[in-house]
């Protein structure tokens, strides 16, 4: 009988220190060199925001609510960003918490490379933790909400794959289930971790993989059996036919690899025009490190039963990666925040990438390190280019919210401020105003605790639709935020209408408005008020 497992790879002494801040000095250059010019985004006022400046007694209640709630199943992932948030609050502010971010990262992409390093020499297992770190069909590694509650869920699934490698299956389907309570997209590439383990591909290989699926997919019915148990709203409420969901489902598993594969080059390319200075310059310094690190790295075995393995271990985790994306069909974003459909198949790239530099380097060394390098190269390139968008985004919302704030200092109980919206004021990979714009107002100023509903500004591209005259007063459909849709009463006299001038800046329009066959009077401007300031008002306002 075939032993399961191959022979540990031999670790020099001083590889993981050199591994560990290599890493961190590609996380560094290409994803979090600007870490003070960065703010909050989207998700982020909800999930980032609300922890900052609070008591240790806020993270209390915020644990046993996750725990006994089971939030959409995901506990950790409910939990976690108010946990690192508050640590990285008390740390240094918003810098201190991108700080935490980055940690998370390079821990990643660390592990990441440890698992990689038990299948593969050093220099493939190199490039497939650069693809897992800058993996450009997910470009969401700086957004903060998705560094406390998606990356996570890979740490808990690293950790689970690094278990099983060492024989520890027990630890490893205990650590895997953090995956899913955090985020259960990263827990699906786990299903095809005895193809990346196990050295013979043959029946024993067969018997444990069913083993192994059968023991993942009993986790999963564990944990949605409790969350019905505890009345969880989406396991209750998302029960769908079978009919309704099988074709999202097969079209997810060959879009999303498909997808994926095309954004490894579509992205980096395209973005080369944009290059600025910077970005050269940061792209420049991979490439020279990157090729004299293949220039002095082992020589590579050219054995190819290994690396073709890895490539089929690699592609079937991509695949399985994408079994979840029916919720978000079609998975085929390649920029912003919808990226993160790309996350489940993230470790699968990674091995995949392994795979297929173990081959290139072991037929070709010299042309396969020079190739290697330059693709690193604009990996980092297009990661600087997405930096540079989140810089942008976070100036032109402080620029925004000051422009609120000295037009519509004199807001009341129940004010609603409308901003009509046009995509091409939005940076590429992250939006400056979202469907968090509702919230910001709330956690910018410490409005009167009496007040039924604080003023809220709305970010719409349309907002008339939204407007019915009902007999003797107007309603309308509230957009939905943290909150579903609903309608309410549009006020006369409490609304206010925000335009872009001339000169760019907001301007609030006055006098009344014509809508749904009826005439709305805006609220006048009245004398300015100076609110309390609550958590935001410092890194969103101040200098």
């Amino acid at each position: 009988m075939w032993p399961l497992s191959r022979a540990p790879v031999r670790v020099a002494r001083y590889e993981t220190p050199l591994a560990f801040a290599a890493i961190a000095a590609l996380a560094w250059l290409a994803q979090f060199h600007h870490f003070r010019d960065f703010g909050l985004y989207e998700d982020d006022y909800w999930f980032i925001s609300e922890a900052m400046g609070q008591p240790p007694s806020y993270l209390a209640a915020r644990l046993v609510k996750a725990f006994t709630t089971l939030p959409q199943g995901r506990p950790f992932g409910f939990f976690l960003p108010d946990l690192f948030s508050f640590i990285g609050d008390k740390l240094g502010g918003l810098s201190g918490i991108y700080l935490v971010g980055f940690a998370i990262v390079v821990l990643n992409t660390f592990l990441c490379y440890q698992l990689l390093r038990t299948r593969a020499p050093l220099a493939p297992a190199a490039v497939g933790a650069a693809v897992f770190c800058l993996f450009p069909a997910d470009t969401t590694k700086i957004f903060l909400t998705h560094d406390f509650q998606l990356q996570p869920s890979l740490t808990f699934a690293l950790l689970s794959g690094l278990a099983y490698t060492s024989g520890r299956k027990p630890l490893a389907y205990v650590v895997g289930t953090g995956a899913l309570l955090a985020y259960e997209n990263a827990y699906l590439a786990l299903f095809a971790l005895p193809l990346f383990t196990v050295c013979h591909w043959n029946r024993e290989l067969l018997k444990e993989l069913a083993r192994h699926v059968a023991i993942l997919s009993a986790i999963v019915i564990g944990v949605v059996i409790l969350r019905y148990l505890v009345g969880e709203s989406r396991a209750t409420s998302s029960v769908g036919g079978v009919a309704a969901i099988v074709p999202p489902l097969l079209g997810s598993l060959v879009l999303g690899p498909a997808r994926s594969l095309a954004g490894m080059f579509y992205g980096p390319f395209k973005a080369i025009p944009t290059w600025d200075v910077e970005t050269l310059a940061a792209a420049a310094v991979a490439l020279v490190a990157f090729g004299a690190f293949f220039y002095r790295a082992p020589k590579i075995p050219t054995s190819r039963r290994e690396p073709l393995q890895l490539v089929g271990a690699g592609a079937a985790m991509l695949v399985i990666g994408y079994a979840l994306a029916f919720t978000h069909f079609p998975p085929n974003a390649l920029v912003g925040r919808g990226t993160s459909v790309h996350l489940g198949a993230t470790l699968g790239m990674a091995v995949l990438a392994t795979g297929v530099a173990w081959l290139l380097l072991g037929a070709r060394p010299g042309v396969a390190a020079a190739a290697l390098a330059a693709y690193v190269a604009l990996m980092v390139g297009y990661y600087v280019t997405i930096e540079r968008d989140f810089v942008r985004s976070w100036q032109l919302q402080r620029a925004f919210w000051r422009d609120v704030e000295a037009c519509c200092s004199d807001l009341q109980d129940g004010t609603v401020l409308l901003y009509t919206l046009t995509s091409a004021e939005e940076p590429t990979f992250i939006f400056t105003n979202s469907w968090a714009d509702p919230l910001i107002l709330g956690e910018t100023y410490a409005f009167p605790r009496s007040w039924k509903t604080p003023p809220r500004l709305f970010s719409l591209t349309e907002w008339q639709n939204r407007v019915r005259l009902d007999g003797d007063h107007f309603d309308w459909s509230v957009p939905a935020a943290t909150w579903d849709e609903y309608v309410d009463v549009f006020p006369q006299n409490n609304v206010i209408l925000l335009t872009r001038g001339s000169d760019g800046k907001l301007e609030r329009a006055t006098g009344s408005v014509d809508v749904a066959g009826g005439v709305l009077t805006l609220k006048p401007p009245a004398a300015p008020q100076a609110w309390p300031p609550a958590q935001l008002y410092a890194p969103l306002l101040e200098s």
